[in-house]
């Protein structure tokens, strides 16, 4: 009795002791073994197009993992999971011979599948929320927008260079885990998170649609090897759609380096003669031509310091018009070689040919374009119809922005709310007028190498390219860049569209009969979105005298 009552007062008072003396010992050991800080995840801000339409968007998806040694010492049934999961005997083994206690079995998948895990109760296998990055448009606007990695950051693209800004900060919170690691509390939120500014970017995504898909009949129908296609706004230098083929998908993880490059910034090429305005722009403008000056072109072929300048066919007689509507080399060969070199140099400097412009995008090319060179008259006659040079299709669409009429560079953008920076003013507004006017006439003149790119009720303005490629051996005949740059409607000039296609491999290879095509497509379909109305689409140029 005496013993019973004895031991009965010993635990009465280890009791007290307990939960009185040693209360905030005991609680301070729990807390130790249990509470955790945790993070928070942030949201990633979302890439809208200049409507407010999302181009990217986080959405909330589990990773699962596992803490190995808790699944070797209780050796679960696991087989449900592999069939859930579908996971390679490689990650199986690995479980089973790490002495790690947190290894990721999958990242990224739905929440449905994660509940469906989180059913099978096995020992040692939880859920994390993160979030990943969803693409709505797919491959239209991949090479614009990059791509996140598995942890949400961005590593190419718009998700590169605004990363800091898009990403947002976690947030950190205190739990309660039990002995199999799992929260049974939420006790604090330490610091909540800070969600990701958005980005608002130039791009209309139904102006996108239209030329990745015109980019896309034109890659099946000629067999291409890539190309691309930019429509910059006339008037300010957004850019409205930038697209290249081939292309991939953002929402799978798996494809090739290669086809991630924004080809239209990262690529450069030997333009041929839509550099051919250029040499004539100057030459009005330091009132050393008009537009009716005569070159003689013939007999088709001009050999000079032992290399031969060739026309497609003897041109005879040209007037200055006609240069860029036959599109001569011989004819523009000789205006340039006429000017003062060192101006015409700066000129095609001034025209930001070779550095990157102001669209901000990783991994852009400069261009190539040797200023300080001493060049020899062939070097600048082949520089004048586009050889000798190197730029990137943005490039080319930008340069052209001097000529809609009131001769200004307009710095190009793809950031929506960033403010516009200044136009630099390098030709005269009235020999940017004359030479709307004069690449009207290679547009809609009858033997005009753009007639092709005329669209029914709209004066349009431009000029085509056809540049072969260079090779080990030399300037390869059998390999071509063809091109296209158009400037609509000539009456109020709107959009700027460049379309550059490489080496064809099926039908024609001239820039008049495939790029400027492509145009006349892209440009008929995005008018109506963009409330440009049909002029009376009549050319008041009469048709090129026989020669």
């Amino acid at each position: 009795m005496i013993g019973g009552l004895l031991i009965y007062s010993v635990m009465v008072w280890r009791l007290l002791d307990l939960t009185v003396s040693e209360q905030l010992f005991l609680t301070d050991q729990g807390d130790t073994r249990s509470v955790r800080i945790t993070e928070i995840p942030a949201y990633r801000g979302m890439i809208k197009d200049r409507r407010g339409e999302p181009l990217a968007i986080s959405t909330p998806v589990y990773a699962v993992w596992i803490n190995p040694v808790v699944w070797q010492e209780q050796q679960p049934d696991i087989s449900a999971l592999i069939e859930l999961l579908q996971l390679s005997e490689q990650v199986i083994g690995q479980s089973r011979r790490t002495s790690q206690t947190f290894m990721y079995l999958k990242r990224g998948i739905d929440p449905d599948l994660a509940e469906a895990v989180e059913a099978l109760h096995i020992p040692g296998v939880y859920l994390q929320r993160e979030f990943k990055r969803f693409y709505p448009q797919g491959e239209t606007t991949a090479h614009i927008l990059g791509l996140t990695d598995i942890d949400d950051r961005g590593i190419a693209g718009i998700e590169l260079a605004y990363n800091d800004w898009l990403q947002g900060e976690p947030g950190k919170q205190q739990v309660r885990k039990n002995c199999l690691s799992q929260v049974v509390q939420i006790l604090d939120v330490i610091q909540p998170p800070r969600s990701g500014h958005d980005v608002m970017l130039t791009i209309d995504s139904r102006i996108q649609h239209v030329a990745n898909q015109s980019l896309k009949k034109a890659m099946a129908i000629y067999q291409l090897k890539s190309g691309s296609i930019v429509v910059l706004d006339a008037k300010h230098g957004e850019i409205l759609a930038m697209v290249n083929q081939p292309s991939f998908n953002p929402n799978q993880r798996i494809h090739e380096a290669a086809e991630r490059r924004n080809r239209a910034v990262t690529d450069m090429f030997e333009p041929g003669s839509v550099m051919k305005p250029f040499g004539v722009a100057l030459a009005l403008d330091l009132g050393l031509y008009t537009t009716d000056t005569v070159i003689d072109t013939a007999p088709g072929y001009w050999v000079l310091n032992n290399h031969t300048i060739r026309d497609v066919r003897n041109f005879g007689a040209l007037a200055v018009t006609d240069i860029l509507v036959r599109s001569s080399n011989i004819g523009i060969a000789k205006i340039v070689l006429s000017l003062p070199s060192d101006k015409y140099l700066h000129w095609l400097e001034q025209l930001g040919l070779n550095r990157r412009t102001t669209s901000d995008f990783p991994g852009e090319a400069a261009g190539l374009l040797d200023t300080q060179r001493n060049w020899c008259d062939h070097s600048l006659a082949t520089l004048a119809f586009g050889y000798s040079m190197a730029i990137t299709p943005l490039q080319l669409a930008q340069a052209y922005s001097i000529f809609t009429g009131d001769g200004t560079l307009k710095p190009v953008s793809l950031l929506r709310t960033n403010p516009r920076l200044a136009t630099q003013s390098i030709l005269s507004s009235s020999v940017s007028k004359t030479m709307l006017q004069l690449l009207e006439a290679a547009v809609a003149q009858p033997r005009a190498t753009g007639r092709r790119a005329r669209v029914v009720g709209y004066r349009v303005a431009g000029k085509t390219g056809t540049a072969r490629i260079a090779g080990q051996q030399g300037y390869d005949r059998t390999r071509h860049i063809s091109s296209f740059v158009g400037i609509a409607p000539v009456s109020d000039p709107q959009v700027i569209i460049a379309v550059v296609l490489n080496e064809p491999q099926s039908g024609p290879y001239y820039g008049g009969a495939i790029a400027a095509p492509i145009f006349a497509d892209v440009f008929a379909e995005i008018a109506p979105i963009l409330g440009i109305r049909p002029d009376d689409g009549t050319s008041p140029y009469k048709p090129a005298r026989s020669v």
